[in-house]
């Protein structure tokens, strides 16, 4: 039995890290789980596709952009310089969510969670598979603040009130 070794690669541009400023947040459905159960996969995932346009169509008009999605968790940015208006969208995000959200299952209320500083943006993922994405301490940091309606991490509202 032979064993190939592949060469090792050499970065390129879209996985060579590049440090950006920014707004990160994190858009979740409370209650997604148990709306799946009850309604099925096929609502539920028509449900995420109609939440997923939603929230891209609100976060454009602040030049949020959507990093990824994994189920009812949805990863934005947006220009840190911007960050009133990030704010504001993520808001107007939440609004019309949660109006989707409570007319397909009144269990579902969708929450946000933004901080603002560096991050680093880079392709992630298995080899000849990777994908845009963001890592750093700033978005350790939005993991670790709290579940509510919408939360603010002190960094971001720093940057509001400044």
């Amino acid at each position: 039995m032979s064993v190939t070794v592949s060469p090792p690669r050499v970065p390129t541009t879209a996985t060579v890290p590049v440090a950006a400023d920014v707004v990160v947040a994190l858009l979740s459905v409370n209650g997604a789980t148990a709306a799946a159960e009850r309604h099925g996969d096929v609502a539920m995932i028509a449900a995420l596709q109609t939440y997923y346009g939603q929230v891209a169509t609100a976060l454009a008009r602040a030049e949020g952009e959507v990093v990824k999605v994994m189920g009812d968790g949805v990863l934005v940015t947006f220009p840190r310089a911007g960050a009133r208006e990030a704010v504001a969208a993520l808001c107007l995000a939440q609004r019309e969510a949660n109006a989707h959200w409570q007319a397909f299952d009144a269990g579902c209320t969708v929450v946000v969670r933004a901080t603002a500083g560096p991050v680093l943006r880079v392709a992630l993922g298995p080899p000849g598979a990777e994908r845009p994405d963001v890592y750093g301490a700033t978005l350790n940091a939005l993991w670790r603040l709290p579940v509510g309606e919408l939360s603010l991490s002190p960094a971001l509202t720093a940057h509001l009130d400044a």
